[in-house]
């Protein structure tokens, strides 16, 4: 089992930096909220969505979230 690093964010900016840098480096992030229970993680790293302020809706498959101006 290899190990998945968890990343908590805290402003918008450091969300579009990790997902930057994952995209240069070749890594799979799964992105987890507040409603998120699944157990099962195929990705390098989680990306924990539960200290951003401001998100209204979120959809990974969609590749989607709106946020609140």
């Amino acid at each position: 089992m290899s190990n998945i690093q968890i990343l908590e964010p805290f402003s918008y900016d450091e969300v579009s930096r990790v997902f930057t840098d994952a995209s240069k480096e070749k890594r799979k992030i799964s992105v987890r909220g507040l409603d998120s229970n699944q157990l099962k993680i195929d990705a390098d790293e989680v990306l924990s969505l539960r200290n951003i302020k401001g998100i209204l809706e979120f959809s990974e498959a969609d590749q989607y979230v709106k946020v609140r101006a």
